[in-house]
Parts: C-alpha cells; structure tokens; sequence
C-alpha cells in the first residue's frame, strides 16, 4: 500500500443494509469490487437446508423462498442474545456478522494479492460498548485484525473536510437503513474534532420501509379478508416491495406496488395492485420523522451551541435521499441541507483514517467522543458517572471509592453505561470484585476506580485499594456483559449487591487561613478525606513577636455570593525578635473520614505549638459562628513555595 508501509490497510463501511470496503492507491481512495463486480455488498447472510451459508446478493435473492433464515439488518443485533439455528448449528450475530467481513476480506485479498493487516470499520456513533465490543469479535473470528473503531458521521466529515483550508463547523445528520447519528464536528487545519454525538440505533430507513408495509398489510385485509402479516413469505415480498416503493418516491411523486399472488384464499389467489403516491407516504411517516427531531435537538444543547453558529448540515447515509427529510432539515435549522458527499463517503472517511494509520495520509488529526456516559453502581443502587457522555477519546479518568462496612474484605465494581439516575435503567456492561483488603473500619480503605476508554471506544476498568496496592481489571467485552447477566440471576448477586463500594467522603469548601494577601487556600474543594496538607509561613513586620492564623473556610457559592466562615483562632506570642521574613511556622491541616478538622500550628525555632479542632459538618450549620479578630498586624504571610503537600 504505497511507500509509506508493505502492509495492507483497509476502511470497512459496516452497513445496516450494504457493506463496501476500500484501500488507498497512489494517495487515491479505491473501492473494491466484489466478486459480482459491485462497489457494495448487501449486508444480507443466509442459511441454506443443507447448512450451507450465502453473503451478500446470493443470499439475497433467495430471500424470498427462505424468508425464516434470512438475516437482515444484523449489524442492529450485535451485543444481543439473537441467534439462528439450522440443521443443528446455532449462529450468534457475531458469527453472522463475521460472515460478511470475512467476504470483504476476500475481496481484498482476491484483488490485491495479500491479506489485510488491518481495518479501520466504522460503525453508528451512537453504538454502545457492547455493540463496539461484539463488531470487534465478528471481525476476530473473520481473521480481520482491527486497526481502529471510527463512528460513521466522523468518517463522512473526514471525507468531508480533507484538504479544505477554511474551518467549519457542521452537523452530520447520518441517516442510514437502520441507525440514525447526528454528529457536531469543527474541522480546521487537519483536525476533525467531533463536539457532541446523539442518535437512535433503532431508526433508519428500514423504518420507513415498515411503515408502507404496515399500509400494505392494512389494505390487503381491508379489501381481501386476509391478514398476511404473519405469512413469512409474503411478508418478505412486501418488505421488497415497500423498500423498492421509497426508493421510486425519492424521484418520483407517485409509484405503483403489484404483487400477484401475495395469498391464497378460498375464493382464489389474492392480487395486490395499489398506487403510493409521495404525498401518502409522507403522511403514513410523519411520526417517524420527527423522531429525528430529539437527536439533533439534543446535540446542540450537550455542544452549548446554536443553529447560528453552524456553516453547514451535511446529510449522510442513503435514507437522507427521501425528499422530506431535506424539508425537515431546512424547517428545523433554517439553512438548505449539504448533499454535496459522495454517497460511498462514510467508506472513504475509514480508508482515509487508514491511510492515517500507516503514514499514507499527513496532517490529518481525528478527535472523537463517547455517545453515552460511564460508571459505576454504589451504595444505595446510586449510578455514579465516571465518563461523561461526549467526552474525547482516548482517555483516562478516576475516582476515589470507600467501603460501607467494617472490616470489609472485597467491594463489588458494577460498571454500567447510560444517562439515567437508577441503576436498573442503564445497561450492565459487566461486573469484577477487588478482594484481599485489609480489615479496616468502613469509611477508612481508599480504592481508586480508573476509567480507560482507548482510540476504538473499547472500554477498560481497573480498581485499586491504594493502602494494600491489591488491583483486579476488566476489559468490557461480550464475556463481561454475559458474565454480569448470570452473576445477576444467582445468589451470589445478593452477596454482590451487599459489597457495592460508596464515593469516599470528600469535602465540598475551600479551607485556609487568613494573610495580608487574602485567603490562602490550603486544602481544596473536592478533595477526596481523610487529608494532611501543610504550608510555611513567616512575619510580616520586622521584630513581630506574634502571629495571629484564622483559620477560614470559604463555603460553595450560591446566590449570597462566596462566603468565608471562621472556624477558629491560633495565636503564637512571644517569638523571637528578628526581621521579616526570618520565622517560619507550619501549619498543617488534616481532615479526617468524619468531616473533623484539626489544625495545629507550629514555631518551628522555639517549638511552640497551638491547636484546635474543628466539627466541619457542625460550623456549617452555625452560619453566625465568628471569632473575635485580634490585630491584623499579626497575620502571617505565605513562604514561597507554598502549600507543600505532607500526603494523605
């Protein structure tokens, strides 16, 4: 594949409906015939009676005769329990899945010679961990190693913005057979960078297939009696005929659906002859295309943007081609749809990326997000997030847990996904437990949960008891969902439950004491207790023999303002008479799993020392709680550096 490397890189377009797959050439995207002689492959798989499995077109012609074992659409069961049994094989939607790339991959080698070594494959933005994880699996068991995990919209704005010197911001709208993505993306100077992502993984054009089947079916037993719904092989010629039907009213205003013997009855075979005209269609979809509406919607306001702040919305995907939709877009943001990609643009954004991978393709930086928030359960079926939803890839991020019991030996991480505020409204992506900790009251042992999402969105959860250096990891996949479901269902889960770790406590103010300068902070909000920090201070006058250390809590703000309450007063007297700057005093603050504060301050030449302890969660309520001030002459100043950390 050029210069640049001898091995073969490929992008992947991983359809709901159709498949393409493409290399680079002399710097030149290239899509790849299959062996018919097409540029796409239907994302059709079909089991024969004598076991035999059909890809592509082939499986998609019989599709008639063999409705039942026919599978469409399965990039939609990934990360589910579908399967498909035949002549005693079962199949799971991986394994089906795995079948068409392993085609692609054949193509590939069948036109340039070699086997690939890795594949960019794009899949729907919105696709949760599960559903990245099993695309992952399908290609193993392809024997396609996977360079790189893109989302489709942020493919089609690679094709989009390559080369293109002016930076733009625009909204994706990426309407496929069976998935719909809205992406806002800001390209500029090489850089993709993908804002906000949202998105249905159950809506796409199949969707609007359904609704002229659903029409079919109603007049069908409105003018014959007979209801062919649940008739497999009629269905599936109503499914052809209603795919063929919206692909004819993109051009047209009007077609014709006839289907001859769609049934058989006792009054004899049953003719379906019925004009659709454009308008009707429209009609019989319009609550399926304002489902489109919350996705957009929902983009700009996690982007903290506006419809005035976007140069352009670019349509993606071939449902997008329905006139209607092109309306929609103009109703809903006030400027004309972008129809200017290629419509093979989502393939060629992925073989880009490739060329990226390998060194073919320069200056081109891809910054992507997660669709859907990440975390873990804690005490009180609470769902805490760790990974907020849109948050750039790759990357790492912590928090600091606790035990809920004495002598507590294991805590029970439960990692979920979602947006919702109960734990039974997120999806389990899997469960691990951290053993082996040392008995300590509850409240004392300090796990740190890391959060490690990588380039592909492939999630990775470790936890670690800081005191004991224990730690067990998990790498979220099809096997950890699967493991999480059975823990579920077992006695063992109530032990699970009972194990869930709480957040370490942590304090929500600012603490410090009072200088010349100001507050001076020493321990700060969200600092996750119990916590020993300290910093040196010194005079401010020459031969002060006194320093007066108020010690200062700065309260969250709200709508009074930022409020400083003072906790107490430490007084040093008779130091040594010398210059400014000559004393040095520590103070030190420590707060610990209860919310008390101890501070101590000492002389570190004479020794003298002076302390005082301090309930925090009890000055809070005692709003009008003061010290009396002594001379302001007495308040010490900060030695640079300052805030020296003593450790937790």
């Amino acid at each position: 594949m050029g210069a640049a490397t001898d091995k073969l890189y490929v992008g992947i377009d991983f359809g709901t409906t159709n498949s393409a797959v493409g290399l680079l050439e002399g710097g030149e995207v290239r899509l790849i015939p299959n062996a018919e002689g097409s540029l796409i492959t239907p994302s059709v798989v079909a089991v024969t009676a004598d076991g035999g499995v059909l890809v592509g077109a082939a499986a998609k012609r019989q599709a008639v005769t063999n409705p039942e074992y026919t599978v469409r659409s399965v990039k939609l069961k990934l990360g589910t329990d579908w399967s498909i049994e035949r002549g005693g094989t079962r199949y799971t939607a991986e394994e089906i899945a795995a079948f068409i790339l392993k085609r692609l991959h054949s193509d590939v080698k069948a036109y340039a010679g070699s086997a690939v070594h890795g594949a960019v494959i794009t899949v729907p933005a919105y696709f949760n961990r599960m559903q990245r994880a099993a695309l992952v699996d399908a290609a193993k068991i392809a024997g396609l190693p996977v360079a790189r995990i893109i989302n489709e919209p942020t493919a089609a704005a690679i094709t989009h913005g390559l080369n293109r010197a002016d930076d733009q911001t625009v909204l994706m709208f990426d309407l496929g057979g069976g998935t719909f993505d809205v992406s806002l993306v800001e390209i500029g100077d090489g850089v993709c960078e993908v804002r906000a992502t949202s998105g249905d993984n159950f809506l796409g054009g199949d969707d609007w297939d359904q609704n002229i089947v659903d029409h079919l079916v109603r007049v069908t037993r409105e003018r014959h009696g007979v209801d062919v719904g649940h008739e497999a092989t009629a269905l599936q010629r109503l499914k052809e005929a209603a795919e063929a039907a919206k692909v004819e009213l993109s051009s047209s205003t009007f077609t014709d659906i006839r289907l001859p013997y769609l049934a058989a009855t006792r009054a004899g075979p049953v003719h379906l002859d019925l004009p659709l005209s454009r308008a009707e269609f429209e009609a019989l979809s319009r609550g399926t295309l304002e489902r489109c509406r919350r996705p957009v919607e929902q983009v700009l306001k996690d982007a903290g943007t506006d419809f005035e702040h976007i140069d352009h919305v670019i349509l993606v995907g071939g449902a997008t081609r329905m006139p209607a939709i092109g309306r929609f877009i103009h109703d809903l943001t006030g400027r004309p749809p972008y129809r200017g990609l290629v419509p093979e643009s989502v393939v060629t954004g992925a073989t880009l990326q490739a060329g990226v991978l390998v060194g073919e393709v320069r200056d081109v930086l891809l910054l992507d997000v997660i669709p859907l928030s990440l975390g873990i359960e804690t005490q009180g079926r609470n769902y805490t997030r760790i990974l907020e939803r849109n948050t750039t890839i790759p990357t790492r991020r912590s928090t600091v847990l606790t035990t809920t019991e004495d002598r507590q030996k294991s805590v029970a991480i439960h990692i979920l996904e979602g947006e919702r505020e109960m734990v039974e409204h997120n999806r389990t992506l899997g469960v691990f437990g951290l053993t082996g900790l040392p008995e300590a009251p509850r409240g004392a042992p300090r796990i740190e949960v890391l959060f490690d999402v990588d380039a592909n969105g492939i999630l990775h959860v470790s936890a670690k008891d800081l005191g004991s250096a224990r730690e067990q990891s998990l790498t979220v996949d099809r096997a950890s969902a699967d493991g999480a479901a059975r823990s579920k269902k077992s006695a063992h889960w109530l032990q699970v439950v009972r194990n869930l770790p709480r957040p370490a406590p942590e304090i929500d103010s600012a603490l410090g004491i009072e200088t010349p300068g100001g507050f001076h902070e020493i321990i700060g909000p969200g600092t996750v207790v119990p916590i020993r920090r300290s910093g040196t201070f010194t005079t401010v006058e020459d031969g002060q023999t006194a320093i007066a250390v108020h010690v200062l809590e700065v309260l969250p703000s709200g709508k009074a303002g930022v409020r400083h309450q003072r906790l107490a007063l430490l007084e040093l007297v008779n130091l040594p008479r010398e210059p400014r700057g000559i004393p040095r005093v520590e103070v030190s603050f420590e707060v610990d799993a209860g919310g008390t504060l101890r501070v101590d301050a000492r002389e570190l030449a004479t020794g003298q020392e002076r302390s005082a302890t301090v309930g925090l969660s009890e000055t809070r309520k005692e709003t009008r709680r003061t010290v009396r001030l002594r001379t302001v002459e007495n308040l010490p100043t900060p030695v640079e550096p300052t805030g020296v950390v003593h450790g937790e």
